[in-house]
């Protein structure tokens, strides 16, 4: 993953978290609004992001954005990816993992709103939807018709690409 694309993915999980702000190359996580309870938080978000584990010392070290930019980046390998490669297509080749086909809804889907710092507790979200920052406004949560324990996150933007409201 190139320093960039770790720079987008910190601005966006620091978007998701404080409203709308100007990060600037010397910005550090308190000017954004982050209290320090927001910023250990923050740190423990990045660890699940980037799947490493963040020691004490060093996260007391990252105050300004770059800093943790530049951290993450380093700390990340071209083998935490290629593992991921390798261990999806061994499913694969092991007939673990099927082939994805298409296939059309043939129901109503019940759904509503997220509700802007709702606990999720119950609802499942995909990691590629919490690498992707959410759960944000926009996003809806659905819920099995048949069992309403069962709930997910749908992404703002699949929502909106795919459905639309019943009258």
């Amino acid at each position: 993953m190139t320093r960039e694309e770790v720079k987008n993915r910190v601005h966006k999980m620091i978007n998701s978290q404080v409203s709308e702000v100007t990060i600037e190359k010397d910005s550090t996580i308190h000017d954004l609004g982050f209290d320090s309870l927001d910023a250990v938080e923050f740190i423990m978000k990045c660890e699940v992001e980037f799947s490493i584990s963040i020691p004490d010392d060093d996260a007391e070290g990252l105050v300004q954005v770059d800093q943790i930019i530049d951290y993450l980046w380093k700390t990340q390998t071209p083998l935490q990816d290629e593992l991921r490669h390798v261990e999806k297509a061994l499913l694969k080749m092991n007939g673990q993992m099927s082939e994805f086909k298409q296939y059309k809804r043939s129901n109503i889907a019940e759904m509503r709103p997220y509700v802007e710092g709702e606990v999720l507790k119950g609802v499942s979200i995909s990691d590629a939807d919490l690498k992707a920052g959410s759960p944000l406004v926009g996003d809806m949560i659905a819920r099995n018709p048949k069992n309403h324990e069962d709930k997910w996150l749908v992404a703002k933007d699949y929502f909106n690409d795919n459905f639309e409201e019943v009258e």
